[in-house]
């Protein structure tokens, strides 16, 4: 299995982009600062161990860029589909995200756990669950981005969301099928060079 194999095929078929909409959408903060609000914030784990981890010597510089580049877009496009239906992206940097929505949290809450659901599959099935993106939401209001003191309170919250989101990570008791399969045989010369985890798909010799 190369990189491209997820990168480029399962990554985009997977279920979860398959309504995507791609329009961006110029929203003003103005337009959605509410008192029914609700933001939403994405944190990708595990990311130095996701770029790092089993790194070989070989094409080292290209993996780097290339998982590098997976985490800065999968983050994007999980960030934009949630907003698709008129939440405001506030920033996507460095694996993170934060969208404000213009609906509480109870309007969005089953969407959101079962877009974290496609998200935990996705890397099970494609990381063995070693790194992943985890999602919290909760109830905000205007004036928690009008008043210093409360947005500061607000970002405490979050950062406590997002700590504790790490202790909670899978819901391996809802999965039907076997969790964390592996590649059988492998040896020092099936071992794939590039990732050192799976084992070289046979159309790469």
């Amino acid at each position: 299995m190369e990189f491209s194999d997820i990168f480029n095929t399962k990554f985009l078929q997977n279920p979860i982009f398959a309504n995507l909409n791609n329009e961006l959408r110029n929203l003003d903060i103005d337009t959605i600062l509410s008192d029914e609000m609700s933001i939403v914030c994405g944190d990708f784990y595990g990311i130095q161990s996701f770029i790092f981890d089993g790194l070989g010597a070989k094409n080292a510089a290209k993996v780097i860029r290339a998982k590098s580049a997976f985490v800065q877009i999968f983050t994007q496009i999980i960030a934009e589909y949630i907003a698709r239906d008129g939440g405001l992206i506030l920033s996507t940097n460095a694996g993170k995200f934060e969208i404000l929505i213009h609906k509480k949290l109870e309007h969005i809450k089953d969407q959101i756990k079962h877009i974290q659901s496609q998200i935990d599959e996705f890397f099970i099935d494609n990381f063995y669950g070693l790194s992943g993106m985890n999602l919290v939401a909760f109830n905000c209001k205007e004036d928690d981005f009008k008043s210093s003191i409360k947005y500061q309170e607000m970002r405490s919250n979050i950062a406590k969301e997002i700590e504790k989101k790490k202790f909670n990570k899978f819901t391996l008791q809802t999965r039907s099928k076997v969790v964390l399969n592996y590649d059988n045989s492998i040896t020092n010369q099936t071992l794939c060079p590039i990732c050192n985890t799976r084992k070289i798909a046979i159309n790469n010799h």
